[in-house]
């Protein structure tokens, strides 16, 4: 008797601290015939997750949300979930709040992250902008929040306005009868959140408004260097897995959209590791991990359908080892015999990407006699253009459109006479912070950088919103150039000081001119 009495005990003991760690945690038991503890309440939870919330959370956002936005609410307590629309600006989600301490949370578009989320203060930094909100649930009852977002970073209240010149000059038939692509570059990063956020979708959808009939995929790799060896890496932080790039190819295509992809090995190194003496075995290596990255690349493309992709860029990291290091010269042999093996699986275009840089004053040119045996086996050549077209803030459209013209005749109609070969504007780069026409801001400018906080840099909507215009006049009337992309359209509408035109009022330039222009 005094056996069962003390196994009884220990039973109740254990069941005791079970319960009390449940109540701590806010887990339920399975539903059954015993009563539901206080803090599960009585009802279902919400997406069919068989937990019971306990907490309403209702958030009122700006009018300003695009209509394809959806609201996500995020904490390190529980997971980030899509709210429901109630209307156009409010939103509602039912969430089981773990119980008995401060539950810090924030809500974000799309589920993005800093870069979409609420702008509380625009010091927040990337890393805490989701813990401004604080809730606390003390159980049985239950509780119902109610949040204002009065502003989402990077998008305002009042949107830009700016007046878009509404004339378009006449676009001359293109060399050699070529369709022009009239096409847009996605961001060139790839997170997860993107296969059920919706923003893929979206994205074509909105491009095809924008009149585009091409879009411009980047999968990006990366490679592990050490002074013995280069291997290929498809797993980094930021690699396009193989099933994304395929998702968002196939994406584009069911729009009605061309796809042409600005593959890219990318990595961060100084510039002394790329021109380090190597070993021969180190070269070896080299060729053949160059080799495997171009095949894989061209067997997706042909899959997929993909109708032009690059087989090297002055940006990209392992072309660099050959173009910008001390490689040897046979580097450049194996480069050509690459090319010719990617000619046996992929049957579309392939082109390599220059990138002129610098202000309006600088010179620029092709190392024509070294890269010869490349551009002999491209069908077109790609120009990514961020070279400044003005060297002032706030310029007058008509000196840019001079400027923009005088720049492409002087640097890039030489490279067609040469080689016969038509040009792409692979990536149109200048962002719409004050000054962004005349080409000192770099990538990860500050100015520049969405994923930290303002700085103290205008946004020029205008003076972006007039390069386009100024680029896009100067191309109509260059039969050489056959299509122009632009560089870094957000996957959602925002109106940082970067790049993206997406939301800003260089869309409308660009759909203007592409609206007028036939593929």
């Amino acid at each position: 008797m005094r056996k069962i009495l003390k196994l009884s005990l220990i039973l109740i003991g254990i069941f005791s601290v079970l319960a009390i760690l449940m109540a701590s945690s806010g887990i339920c038991p399975p539903r059954g015939p015993w009563p539901s503890p206080p803090w599960c309440g009585e009802t279902n939870g919400n997406a069919g997750s068989g937990i019971t919330p306990n907490v309403t959370f209702i958030v009122t956002v700006p009018e300003v949300t695009p209509g394809d936005d959806e609201v996500y609410i995020y904490s390190r307590d529980f997971p980030a979930t899509k709210m429901t629309r109630v209307n156009s600006t409010t939103w509602k989600a039912e969430i089981l709040v773990p119980p008995y301490k401060d539950v810090y949370y924030g809500y974000d578009r799309n589920n993005v992250g800093y870069e979409t989320s609420e702008e509380v203060t625009s010091t927040d930094v990337n890393g805490d902008w989701f813990k401004k909100r604080k809730i606390r649930f003390e159980p049985p009852k239950s509780l119902t929040q109610f949040d204002t977002v009065k502003k989402w970073r990077w998008l305002l209240n009042e949107p830009p306005n700016v007046e878009i010149p509404q004339e378009t000059a006449k676009f001359s038939p293109r060399v050699s009868g070529l369709n022009f692509q009239k096409g847009i570059a996605v961001i060139d990063y790839w997170w997860n959140v993107f296969f059920d956020n919706g923003e893929t979708e979206n994205t074509v959808k909105r491009i095809v408004e924008d009149k585009a009939s091409y879009v411009q995929y980047s999968p990006t790799w990366t490679v592990d260097i050490t002074d013995e060896n280069i291997k290929l890496n498809k797993t980094c932080s930021y690699c396009y897995p193989e099933k994304a790039i395929r998702y968002e190819v196939r994406a584009a295509k069911s729009a009605g959209l061309k796809v042409i992809f600005r593959n890219q090995v990318w990595m961060d190194i100084p510039a002394e590791v790329i021109t380090k003496k190597r070993s021969d075995e180190w070269w070896a290596q080299y060729y053949k991990t160059r080799r495997e990255y171009l095949l894989d690349i061209a067997k997706i493309a042909q899959e997929e359908g993909v109708e032009a992709m690059d087989i090297g860029a002055d940006y990209d990291t392992l072309s660099g080892f050959t173009t910008w290091g001390n490689s040897p010269g046979e580097s450049w042999k194996k480069w050509v015999e690459d090319i010719q093996e990617v000619r046996k699986v992929y049957k579309g275009k392939i082109y390599y990407d220059f990138n002129p840089t610098g202000k309006l004053a600088d010179s620029y040119s092709i190392d024509m006699k070294k890269f010869q045996s490349i551009l002999d086996e491209v069908d077109f050549i790609g120009i990514s253009w961020w070279k400044g077209i003005s060297d002032k803030d706030n310029p007058a459209l008509e000196g840019l459109e001079k400027n923009a013209g005088e720049q492409f005749d002087r640097y890039l109609k030489p490279v067609y006479e040469k080689t016969g070969k038509p040009l792409v504007l692979i990536s149109i780069a200048f962002p719409s912070a004050q000054g962004g026409s005349t080409g000192k801001y770099l990538v990860n400018s500050r100015a520049v950088d969405v994923w930290k906080p303002e700085d103290d840099t205008n946004n020029d909507f205008r003076e972006q919103a007039y390069v386009y215009e100024a680029l896009m006049k100067a191309v109509a009337d260059r039969p050489w150039i056959v299509g122009t992309y632009t560089f870094g359209y957000w996957r959602h509408d925002q109106q940082d000081k970067g790049y993206n035109i997406r939301g800003k009022p260089a869309e409308q330039v660009l759909k203007k001119w592409y609206s007028k222009t036939g593929e």
